[in-house]
C-alpha cells in the first residue's frame, strides 16, 4: 500500500527544530554533545587523519573506540569538513535517522501496512527509539540501528535474493558496532531452519571479516584483539555463569528503573510461541529479535542516554508492527493468558512513556553537564597545561581540544592500565609507579572511578596514590546524569607542580560565570 512519506519527515524535522532550541539554551549557546564519548571518536578521527595514528592522542595507538567504521568515517570527513569537523557526528546522525525512517517506511510499504497503522508505528519509532537523543549524543548507535534495519530488510523481508546488499549491510553493521554479531547470530537460527545456506554463509562472512581485520590491526599495534571499551564494559569472558549473571543483573536493574524491556521481552516471547505453533511467516523476524535481545542482555549494556538498546527498540517496533495478526491471536487466547498479556502491554506502555519522556529530557541535562564540566576542564588544560602529561578517567573533550599526553586511568585509551586491570594488579602503588615512569605531572579524575573499576565484567582493585597532592575540585552544583560524577579532583602528581596547579585553578576560576552551576573549590595551603 502506498502512503505519503511527508508527515513522518515533517514530524521528525519539527522534533529536531524544537529540541535543538532547548539543546542550544541548555549549553549556554555553545555547541556541545550530550556524551563525552562523542569527543573520543572525534579525537581518534582527527589523529588518524592528521597523523596516521589510531589513538586518543597523536602520540600513540589506543584502542578506545568500539566502532571502527564510525571512526573511519570521521577520519575520512576530517579534511572535507575542515573547521566544521566538530559537527560531523551531528550531520551523520541526522542522515542516519532519516535513513531509519526511510527504511522503516519501505518495509511498511512492502508489507502493505495501512496508512493509519504506519503513521502510528512511525510516531512510536521517532519518540521511542528515541531518535533525537541519539543525535544529541553524537555517537554511532543511530548509524548502527540503520544498518541493522537494512540487514533485517534484505535478509528476512525482501523476497529477492540480493547478495551484494546482504554482504554490504551485514559488513557495515558489524563494523559499526560489535553488537552486530548478536544480530548475525540471531539471524542464523531462522536461516538454518529454512536451509538458506547461501544467505547464511554470506552474513557470517560479512560479520567475521571486520572483526578479524580490525582485531588483527589492534593486536599488531600492541592492543588486545577487541577494543578496550568492549573488554572493560562488556561481559565477553564470563562463561555460561557470567552470561546468566549478566542477564539477571540487567533484568534486575531494568525492573528497578521501571524499564519496559522485561515486559517487552516476555511479550515478544509470547508472539514467538504463537507464531511457531501457527507456522506464521513472521516467526523468523520475531525469533531474530528475541535471540538478539537475550544476547544483548547477556553480553552488553542498557541505558546511558538510551543508546545501547536503540537498535533493539527499532527491531521490536518492526516486529510488533508486522505481527498484527499474531497479536490478535495472542490477545484472543484463554482468559488467564489474556490477562497476563494485557498486564504486559500495560507495563510496556507505562515504561515506554516514562522512558521516552526521560529520553528527550536527559540529553539536554547531559549536554549542559558536559559543557559545565568536560568542556571547562578541556579549556583549563588547553590554557595552562596544553601538552602536559595528564591522568584522566573521562578523556574525550580534553583529548579532542588539546594536545596532552593522556594516561587514561579507566583503561579505554591506555593499554597498560587495561592489562593491569585484567591481571588485577591495578592498585594505588601500580598507578603511582606508572605515573612516575611516564613523567605524569597532574591528574584530573573522578575519585570514585579510581577506587573501583571493571574488566571483563568483573570488579578490579583500585585506589588513589598517597603521594598525590589534592589541590582543588571542579564542582557541579547539581547531581550529574551522564557524566562520571559531580566532582573532578585535581591532583599534583609531581610535588613541584602543586603551586602551578593551584595558581592555575585560582586564575581559571575567575573566568567561570555559572554560579552554583559550576565552580572550582581550591584547598587551603594548610590542608596540604
Amino acid at each position: 500500500m502506498r502512503f505519503s512519506s511527508f508527515p513522518a519527515y515533517a514530524l521528525f524535522i519539527a522534533v529536531i527544530v524544537i529540541c535543538a532550541w532547548f539543546w542550544h539554551k541548555a549549553t549556554y549557546g555553545v555547541f556541545t554533545y550530550a556524551l563525552d564519548d562523542a569527543y573520543i571518536h572525534l579525537a581518534i578521527g582527527k589523529n588518524l587523519a592528521e597523523h596516521g595514528v589510531w589513538g586518543i592522542t597523536m602520540y600513540e595507538f589506543s584502542s578506545a573506540s568500539s566502532s571502527p567504521l564510525w571512526t573511519l568515517l570521521l577520519a575520512t570527513l576530517y579534511h572535507i569538513t575542515g573547521s566544521w569537523y566538530i559537527y560531523t557526528p551531528l550531520i551523520l546522525t541526522i542522515f542516519s535517522a532519516f535513513g531509519i525512517i526511510f527504511m522503516f517506511q519501505k518495509i511498511l510499504r512492502h508489507e502493505s501496512v495501512t496508512q493509519r497503522r504506519a503513521a502510528t508505528a512511525l510516531g512510536i519509532l521517532i519518540f521511542c527509539v528515541p531518535l533525537f537523543p541519539l543525535i544529541a549524543g553524537g555517537m554511532e548507535n543511530i548509524l548502527f540501528a540503520f544498518f541493522v534495519i537494512c540487514t533485517i530488510y534484505v535478509v528476512l523481508i525482501k523476497k529477492e535474493y540480493m547478495p551484494y546488499a546482504i554482504f554490504i549491510f551485514a559488513f557495515c553493521m558489524t563494523a559499526t558496532r560489535y553488537e552486530g554479531a548478536f544480530v548475525t547470530a540471531a539471524l542464523s537460527i531462522p536461516l538454518l531452519y529454512k536451509k538458506k545456506w547461501k544467505t547464511l554463509s554470506l552474513i557470517l562472512l560479512a560479520t567475521c571479516i571486520p572483526i578479524l581485520a580490525f582485531g588483527l590491526y589492534f593486536y599488531s599495534q600492541g592492543g588486545y584483539f577487541f577494543p578496550n571499551s568492549v573488554l572493560i564494559k562488556g561481559n565477553i569472558n564470563g562463561g555460561i555463569i557470567g552470561i546468566a549473571r549478566g542477564i539477571g543483573y540487567s533484568m534486575k536493574v531494568m525492573i528497578q528503573n521501571y524499564s519496559p524491556f522485561p515486559a517487552l521481552l516476555l511479550f515478544l516471547c509470547g508472539l514467538l510461541y504463537t507464531q511457531f505453533t501457527h507456522k506464521n511467516p513472521r516467526f523468523s523476524l520475531t525469533c531474530t529479535t528475541v535471540i538478539t535481545f537475550v544476547l544483548h542482555l547477556g553480553f552488553a549494556q542498557f541505558g546511558w542516554v538510551y543508546r545501547y538498546e536503540a537498535y533493539l527498540v527499532l527491531m521490536s517496533i518492526t516486529t510488533i508492527t508486522l505481527s498484527r495478526d499474531t497479536v490478535s491471536i495472542v490477545l484472543s487466547s484463554n482468559k488467564y493468558s489474556r490477562y497476563v498479556y494485557f498486564l504486559l502491554i500495560a507495563c510496556i506502555i507505562g515504561g515506554t512513556i516514562i522512558r521516552s519522556i526521560d529520553g528527550y529530557l536527559l540529553p539536554l541535562r547531559s549536554a549542559r553537564d558536559i559543557y559545565l564540566q568536560q568542556i571547562q576542564m578541556a579549556q583549563f588544560i588547553k590554557q595552562y597545561f596544553p601538552q602536559s602529561h595528564v591522568v584522566m578517567n573521562d578523556i574525550g573533550a580534553a583529548c579532542y581540544y588539546t594536545d596532552i599526553h593522556c594516561v587514561d586511568a579507566y583503561g579505554l585509551a591506555t593499554v597498560d592500565i587495561a592489562r593491569a586491570k585484567k591481571a588485577r594488579i591495578y592498585t594505588p602503588f601500580f598507578l603511582e609507579e606508572y605515573c612516575k615512569k611516564n613523567n605524569v605531572e597532574i591528574a584530573l579524575v573522578y575519585d570514585d572511578w579510581l577506587r573501583s573499576g571493571y574488566m571483563y565484567g568483573k570488579k578490579v582493585p583500585g585506589g588513589i596514590p598517597h603521594s598525590w597532592k589534592h589541590i582543588g575540585t571542579f564542582v557541579l552544583g547539581h547531581n550529574d546524569c551522564a557524566i562520571g560524577g559531580d566532582k573532578v579532583s585535581c591532583y599534583a602528581i609531581k610535588p613541584e607542580y602543586a603551586d602551578t596547579l593551584r595558581h592555575s585553578l585560582q586564575t581559571f576560576a575567575k573566568t567561570m560565570k555559572f554560579g552554583t552551576q559550576s565552580y572550582i573549590s581550591i584547598n587551603s595551603m594548610s590542608s596540604q
